[in-house]
Parts: structure tokens; sequence; C-alpha cells
């Protein structure tokens, strides 16, 4: 586990580095994105080696509502933005949260609901 944390440290520092100086701060927001993806690749790895689990039932259904909201923006991008930001920033929360919640219950929808109905218990005590 130390070896990872040093790894990420790594890549953010390098990665950090050179994506800022090219692309601002958004180089920098890719180079954070870059190594919490490997910490979690090196995670699961070693997880795997104690524990069976499907790779498929972790990762798909979040990347699929990734992707499904970037196109999604990409497509109602003008509809989108609005000169008033704070309209305009109204206007992305709710297509994020209704895309990515709609995508997690199309593939997930008997899990989550039964997740929710546990944290909810776990609530009410």
């Amino acid at each position: 586990i130390i070896y990872s944390r040093i790894f990420q440290a790594f890549i953010l520092i390098f990665g950090g580095y050179y994506l800022s100086t090219r692309f601002g701060i958004e180089g920098m927001a890719w180079a954070i994105g870059l190594m919490m993806f490997i910490g979690v690749v090196i995670k699961y790895h070693f997880l795997h080696r104690e524990i069976n689990f499907s790779i498929n039932d972790i990762f798909v259904p979040p990347l699929a509502g990734i992707l499904i909201i970037v196109l999604s923006y990409i497509t109602l991008k003008n509809f989108i933005i609005d000169d008033n930001l704070f309209v305009s920033l109204i206007k992305k929360s709710i297509l994020v949260f209704v895309l990515y919640s709609g995508t997690l219950f199309i593939f997930e929808g008997k899990k989550l609901k039964e997740k929710i109905k546990h944290i909810y218990k776990l609530l009410r005590v």
C-alpha cells in the first residue's frame, strides 16, 4: 500500500507539473483524476487476491453514467448554457443528477433499491 501511495504521489507531482504547464488548471485536474484512477486500479488489484468480485459489476454502471452525461452535455450544450450563471448551474446540476441516477437505476435498479432501503434502516436507528 505504501508503494502505491508513492506511485500516486509521483504521478501527481510529475504529471501535474507537465499537464498544468501545458493545459493550465484543466491539466492539473486531469493529473488528479489520473492519480486517483491509478490508485483505485492498484487497490483493486491487491484486493482481488483476497476477495472475489466482478470488475464489470463495480465499474460498468458508473462509467456508462459518466459517458451518457458527457455525450448529453455535448449534445445539449446550447440549451444548458444561459446568460445567467446561476440558472446555467442549476440546469447543469439537474441534467447530471437525472441522467446519472437514471443510468444507475437502469443498470442496477434492484441492487440500488436494496442499498437505499438498507441505508434508510441504518439512519432510522
